[in-house]
């Protein structure tokens, strides 16, 4: 029953995806996956009070994977409403789960205090997920880190090979959503505010309803995201930020026209 609003979501029509998944809801109450579905769809348009409301209906199991997700989400929720006290209270949670058998934890950690602004601690926690992990890619955001603490050799080294990979990866797949975001974000720490700007574009021409996170990026009341603080100013940033408040602006009308 949800794949209309699927359909919608992946469109970036999200008020129309909300208004299926409310449906599914209403006729199946204990769907895990369509409170889920609201979740999402609710955070990328902006309302996250309605998105905290879906998440707490989730109901997540005791074992360690449904509880490191249940962090994450809280997470990334706390990052949509600009809450960064509960941000600090996900984060730490998901590190009591980070050892060496277990690394992907200080992956995520990483991340949220990239949005936290303690870059020691982001890096100090990438470096355990690198060592522990084992990944095939070193993490563009420790390329970010690097030259945040000074170190220009080693983290270009970083950005330049995952430029190599994502431009390889483009040539098989040009509409690669993932792989354009990942070349603006690259871009972006290597200060080519141009080329950044050109696959950002890009990526939100091939889908921007499949990157419903991307509102957190524009939006003033989200954890400001430091990795895109130099586009900010750009003229053509703006114009996009702008079109994409209007359409949630919309967006949200059209919900409460219609409740």
């Amino acid at each position: 029953m949800t794949a209309p609003g699927d359909s919608m979501f992946l469109k970036g029509n999200f008020s129309g995806a909300i208004k299926v998944y409310r449906e599914v809801v209403k006729a199946y109450p204990d769907s895990v996956s369509a409170y889920r579905l609201l979740t999402r769809a609710y955070l990328g348009i902006g309302m996250t009070d309605e998105a905290k409301t879906m998440l707490d209906k989730v109901e997540f199991g005791t074992d360690t994977i449904s509880t490191l997700s249940k962090y994450r989400r809280y997470a990334i929720w706390s990052i949509f409403k600009g809450d960064t006290t509960a941000l600090r209270k996900y984060n730490d949670s998901l590190l009591r789960y980070a050892f060496h058998t277990y690394p992907q934890p200080y992956n995520n950690a990483a991340f949220n205090e990239v949005f936290l602004k303690d870059y020691t601690k982001a890096l100090g926690h990438l470096k355990r997920y690198t060592i522990y992990g084992e990944p095939e890619h070193t993490p563009i955001n420790m390329g970010f880190l690097l030259l945040k603490e000074g170190d220009t050799a080693k983290g270009m080294d970083i950005l330049n090979k995952a430029e190599a990979r994502v431009t390889k990866s483009l040539l098989t797949a040009p509409a690669d959503t993932d792989a354009l975001f990942e070349m603006s974000e690259i871009y972006v720490m290597k200060r080519d505010t141009a080329a950044a700007m050109e696959y950002l574009q890009r990526a939100l021409q091939t889908g921007l309803g499949k990157e419903w996170w991307f509102y957190h990026v524009i939006s003033e009341e989200s954890v400001s995201d430091p990795v895109f603080a130099p586009l900010r100013d750009h003229p053509g940033f703006q114009k996009i930020r702008d079109s994409i408040l209007q359409e949630r602006v919309r967006m949200k009308s059209e919900l409460v026209d219609g409740e």
